[in-house]
């Protein structure tokens, strides 16, 4: 299946304290699928892009890095250029 891609508005508050806070909206059929399979969390990977992956045990995070070794055209988006001549 395509991964769907769909477009959200970079929300901007400021509290009464004046911080900033950001946020974005999940696509409604995604935070009810999530729901009803009981993930209450997201594990956010971001650089240069960002991309949210369910967050279902421990095993989430290696599983992330492992999948994004796989897909180097992935790790290459959400990577910034300044990381990449790093190395």
């Amino acid at each position: 299946m395509i991964p769907r891609i769909v477009e959200r508005s970079i929300i901007r508050l400021r509290k009464p304290s004046g911080i900033i806070q950001y946020m974005l909206t999940l696509p409604k059929e995604y935070a009810e699928r999530l729901d009803a399979e009981g993930v209450k969390a997201l594990l956010i990977v971001y650089n240069h892009g960002l991309a949210a992956f369910p967050s279902t045990g421990a095993e989430s995070e290696a599983a992330i890095l492992a999948f994004l070794e796989a897909h180097p055209e992935l790790k290459k988006a959400l990577t910034s250029e300044e990381e990449e001549a790093e190395g």
